[in-house]
């Protein structure tokens, strides 16, 4: 298709300015001057790659294609990654955005048996297939190791291409007394924008079966929140949600589902239907506290969707066709100072409720064995400070809602059943700025990453795709097969581990999960350690200063024979309802992981590291 007058001439102008910035380029470099061949690059050349990408990428698809081949020599430029990433993206190269998008498919081949042993019988060695020593033994390679971009000397990404990575566990806890069995249930899992934090939330149900006909009598929810510091030594990632001492009770009423956190405030939300409360894990000043303070209730009715935290300044929780605001600056805090302080300062009584007290009694699950309510606040909470109305969709319900970092105050929200999302002006009335679409079924994940603010990525659990998103552009860039046919796409993370953009993948029905070399379009291995086929992952998080991937997962109750309660060897019939447990991953990639196995001879001198895990994360 011939290009229109106009586009011709944008492009005749660029192919031109571009000969003649290369001439100079030529002649400083052959005189020599290096400094100044710098500068006139920098100044020059820049411009017109950034020019050249911006009539590309905003062109109408029927003509990409012969604009990208006019303007080849110019995008075919080796620009440092540096300053590419404030041109575009370092994410995307420009023969993405040339027409449809791409799909990346897994293409590790698994080899016939017959291709496998030699004449002799004897097992062939493929130096394609080959992985790093301490790769971890039980990673599936893809073919060729010249798929991975990143140079050797970019350690943190290649710890993570090579899969040399050390696991470790813990998982919920179940106990029973007399009359009562307790087990916890995992519900959310999140890291701090910078890292300091990493929050779990749960519940503890507790079912009283009554003593004459072992029938459940009633069960009662407590919901609570702990947490692990990965910055400090003194924090035992193995103490996260194992001991009572490391959790702490959050002291809301309702269905307790929702958490978000604020790295710069050191606030971790906790959110039932009505109410909002914030605990502080550290001061401005750095020390950290022995167990969090709570600092903020905030009352929410009407407004019981996810949040979202934008940093040092407001939160944001969705309603239907609207969103809350609480201003920090607004907000009342707690005090618990004794009584007695109070009264020698001459005030009656300590400013401890915080919008009046709230009698929420009839609300409470009452525990008939131990005869006694959950703890709870007694505050109603602070109103928000404001209420944005979602102009262009009065019916959306967000289900899911992140921060869209480059704008200043907007966010990306999936509502619930929708194949799609879209970002939001929060600051200019609510406005929808982009409808982001391509998936078939609703959208189940949102995952971003401060390395490249411009770039998201989804998936939807009734497709087996996840797709990466410019935010610039409504329909995906990128399309990873994150399982084969007929299987769900489940958990993501974005990640860029020395700056290379890496994807994190994981199937419902597949092993652990996928890593995909985003700049290479390929899947480099499939990590699989768990043999329980009835599990699956609910999320994953990335921290990309310890090299890090949180997932959180649930297994089933029969996996690996754990059976923490048995029912029937006490008479009890099983009506607790709970038939799965649940457990948080670490994979940490290290130089030396502890689990590993070395493969290669010529690497002499090396400890030889089964993985022989050991049942330290158990109870």
């Amino acid at each position: 298709m011939s290009l229109p007058e106009v586009l011709r001439k944008q492009v005749s102008d660029l192919t031109e300015q571009f000969e003649e910035c290369t001439s100079e380029l030529e002649r400083l470099y052959a005189a020599k001057r290096y400094q100044n061949y710098l500068t006139h690059r920098k100044e020059t050349l820049l411009p017109i790659y950034q020019a050249a990408f911006k009539l590309m990428r905003d062109a109408d698809p029927p003509y990409r294609n012969e604009i990208f081949d006019a303007l080849l020599a110019i995008l075919g430029e080796e620009i440092g990654e540096e300053v590419a990433t404030d041109i575009c993206c370092r994410t995307f190269k420009p023969q993405d955005y040339r027409g449809k998008t791409s799909v990346l498919e897994d293409r590790r081949v698994l080899r016939e048996m017959s291709e496998e042993i030699d004449e002799e019988g004897e097992e062939k060695e493929d130096p394609n297939t080959k992985s790093h020593p301490r790769s971890h033994p039980f990673a599936s390679f893809s073919l060729g190791p010249s798929i991975i971009t990143a140079a050797k000397s970019n350690r943190s990404a290649r710890l993570v291409h090579d899969a040399r990575c050390e696991i470790s566990s813990v998982r919920g806890r179940k106990s029973r007394s007399s009359r009562t069995q307790r087990a916890d249930v995992l519900l959310n899992l999140q890291l701090s924008a910078g890292g300091s934090c990493l929050a779990a939330l749960g519940r503890t149900e507790a079912t009283v079966i009554h003593p004459k006909d072992n029938q459940t009598n009633h069960r009662y929810p407590t919901p609570w929140v702990s947490f692990h510091l990965p910055k400090r030594s003194d924090s035992d990632f193995n103490s996260l949600i194992k001991q009572r001492k490391a959790r702490f009770k959050v002291g809301l009423t309702g269905n307790v589902s929702q958490m978000t956190l604020d790295e710069q405030r050191r606030l971790i939300f906790v959110a039932d239907e009505d109410r909002i409360k914030s605990f502080q894990w550290a001061s401005a000043d750095e020390p950290y506290f022995s167990r969090p303070i709570p600092k903020h209730t905030m009352y929410s009715k009407g407004f019981d969707g996810p949040m979202t935290a934008f940093a040092n300044y407001a939160l944001v929780r969705a309603g239907t066709g609207a969103a809350a605001v609480w201003y920090y600056g607004d907000l009342k805090t707690h005090s618990y100072r004794s009584r007695r302080f109070y009264l020698l300062r001459g005030e009656r009584r300590a400013p401890y409720f915080i919008g009046g007290k709230m009698y929420p009694d009839g609300e409470l699950d009452y525990d008939s064995h131990g005869n006694k309510y959950p703890p709870c606040e007694n505050s109603r909470g602070s109103p928000e400070g404001s209420v944005i109305a979602f102009v262009d969709d009065r019916k959306l319900k967000p289900h899911i809602m992140r921060v869209l970092k480059g704008y200043r105050y907007a966010v990306l929200a999936a509502g619930r059943k929708e194949p799609s999302c879209i970002s939001i002006d929060l600051e200019h009335g609510g406005q929808t700025v982009t409808r982001y679409q391509g998936h078939s079924g609703y959208v189940t994940n949102i995952s971003t990453s401060p390395a490249d603010q411009r770039v998201f990525l989804t998936s939807s659990r009734h497709d087996k795709y996840a797709r990466l998103f410019d935010v610039r552009k409504p329909q995906p860039v990128l399309q990873f097969t994150a399982g084969q046919a007929g299987q769900e796409c489940g958990a993501i993370a974005l990640a860029y581990p020395g700056g290379i953009p890496t994807v994190f993948t994981a199937s419902r029905y597949n092993q652990d999960f996928k890593v995909w070399d985003v700049r290479s379009r390929a899947c480099v291995y499939e990590l699989g350690t768990d043999e329980c086929k009835a599990s699956f992952i609910q999320s994953l998080t990335w921290d990309g200063r310890d090299r890090s991937l949180y997932a959180l997962k649930s297994h089933s109750k029969d996996c690996h024979g754990l059976h923490d309660i048995d029912d029937k060897s006490k008479g009890y019939k099983n009506n607790t309802g709970s038939s799965s447990y649940s457990r948080i991953y670490r994979y940490s990639f290290k130089d030396k992981p502890k689990y590993s196995m070395v493969i290669d001879e010529e690497f002499e001198g090396s400890e030889v590291e089964f993985s022989g895990e050991e049942d330290s994360d158990e109870e």
